[in-house]
């Protein structure tokens, strides 16, 4: 398979590629026209061929923090190599920031900020249809009933799903809260306005810090959508990282709304989407919706480090929502 691999990409892009080697969740490229990064996607042709319009469009408007893939000799910025799709992008030196450091939050939420600002320029509400925020979050809470009345009716239930169970009423109760908030929060005449193109999954492992600047890497998950919902996911994954001091929530926003300001909706709606138990209803649906396939540990060990973390979640939580 190596060596089909590096025939096509010298077909394909005629680098001259003499190695592949795996490298993460990625194989590294050596050719005589220097190191590339080689990744199997799961995102259909047309959705890549989208994507990389609204990148082209993002370097117009001056965003220009993007790993862009190359382009193969037939003008596409993807292959096809048995059954399967790949992309290639030019490998980069650098490290990733780490979520403990604020001086990098502030930089990591600027970047996404100024990716939200970049793509609103020149989003077609017409071709981004406005998700019903709302609609979906009910889908999640209405999942997490059915998970507490159906484990609830099993006899014999091992220790995992004793725990889903013991806490899934608690959380319910959460993403009710959650729902009652955004409902009475009145959305905008300017809804539309407030779409954007979205990386979706804004996590250190995603950014590169190359020669002090900052670039988004793997847009497998990207799609347009709401940014509010983009700066909330990035708000709870850096209170994770830091145990939940309210502190950090105030960075992060502070340092985003430096170069996007968030309108008075969004500002009303964000505690309660980080109200909503997003980590516990995506382990449960982990298990019951998807059906993964992973090992017992495995799941234990995400499912203890949420309920574990959760007193000064709550803590956090009430200190944004005092009436929760």
């Amino acid at each position: 398979m190596t060596l089909d691999l590096l025939q096509i990409l010298n077909q394909q892009y005629s680098i001259s590629a003499t190695a592949i080697k795996p490298f993460g969740p990625i194989w590294r490229v050596d050719s005589a026209k220097g190191c590339f990064a080689l990744k199997k996607t799961g995102k259909s042709t047309t959705a890549l061929s989208c994507i990389f319009e609204t990148f082209v469009q993002l370097k117009q408007a001056g965003f220009l923090a993007l790993v862009l893939p190359e382009i193969s000799l037939e003008n596409l910025p993807f292959f096809r190599f048995k059954n399967h799709i790949y992309q290639l992008f030019k490998w980069q030196e650098g490290y990733h920031p780490s979520f403990l450091d604020p001086a990098l939050i502030q930089n990591s939420a600027s970047l996404f900020a100024r990716l939200h600002r970049s793509s609103a320029e020149f989003v077609k509400p017409q071709d981004c249809e406005p998700p019903d925020l709302i609609a979906n979050l009910e889908q999640r809470a209405t999942f997490l009933e059915g998970i507490f009345l159906g484990l609830k009716s099993q006899p014999h239930l091992n220790r995992i799903d004793r725990t889903i169970l013991k806490w899934s009423e608690y959380y319910l109760t959460q993403a009710q809260y959650c729902l009652v908030g955004l409902q009475n929060v009145k959305q905008p005449p300017n809804y539309s306005s407030l779409l954007g193109f979205c990386h979706n999954d804004p996590a250190p492992r995603n950014i590169i810090i190359k020669n002090g600047a900052f670039f988004l890497i793997d847009f497998e998950l990207s799609a347009w959508g709401l940014l509010i919902t983009e700066a909330a996911k990035l708000t709870t994954r850096v209170l994770q990282a830091n145990n939940w001091q309210p502190e950090l929530f105030d960075l992060v926003i502070d340092a985003y709304s430096q170069e996007r300001p968030l309108v008075e909706w969004e500002q009303r709606i964000l505690p309660y989407l980080l109200c909503f138990p997003s980590q516990f209803w995506r382990i449960s649906s982990q298990r019951w919706e998807e059906k993964l396939n992973w090992s017992e540990r495995r799941f234990a060990a995400k499912l203890w480090k949420v309920t574990t973390e959760e007193p000064q979640r709550l803590l956090f939580l009430k200190s944004i929502l005092p009436g929760l």
